[in-house]
């Protein structure tokens, strides 16, 4: 059995997804990254009261450390599976292209992240559909669908 290659992929912003995960949030949660102080009327959490901000405070209330949580965003890899994807001696591009969504979906699920896939041709391919879902195992799935993929409906 081959090993599967992994890759380290970055966001250039914050996300904004409610499920945590590895890349930098844009909520407030229980993540590391302080991000103010806040009233501890609008920031329930008597674990993060912070006794040094809030006697320094101008006035007199209990302030917390409020933080941003880390989130995962769902990826959706898109390919190419027409005729000319079919074409090379050694590896067809729809192999290469397999087994750079294998390394994906694996480097998706050390992360944290959902993986999809939308396939198309001439029109979208509907059997080599599948929305993001996360696990260990779906960019084994995804590249499994492209590698059996036939040519039913190029009408290149």
């Amino acid at each position: 059995m081959k090993e599967i290659a992994e890759f380290h992929y970055r966001l250039p912003m914050r996300s904004s997804g409610f499920r945590p995960g590895s890349h930098r949030g844009s909520s407030f949660g229980a993540g590391q990254e302080f991000a103010m102080h806040g009233r501890l009327f609008d920031y329930p959490d008597p674990r993060r009261i912070d006794l040094r901000a809030s006697v320094r405070a101008a006035r007199s209330e209990w302030l917390v450390r409020v933080h941003l949580q880390r989130a995962a965003v769902p990826v959706q890899v898109l390919v190419d599976v027409s005729a000319s994807m079919r074409f090379g001696e050694r590896q067809s591009k729809l192999q290469v292209a397999a087994d750079f969504v294998e390394a994906l979906g694996y480097s998706a699920f050390r992360v944290g992240d959902p993986l999809g896939m939308l396939a198309f041709d001439s029109r979208a391919r509907d059997d080599l559909f599948m929305p993001p879902r996360s696990g260990r195992g779906i960019g084994n799935v995804l590249a499994t669908m492209l590698r059996d993929s036939t040519g039913a409906g190029t009408g290149t």
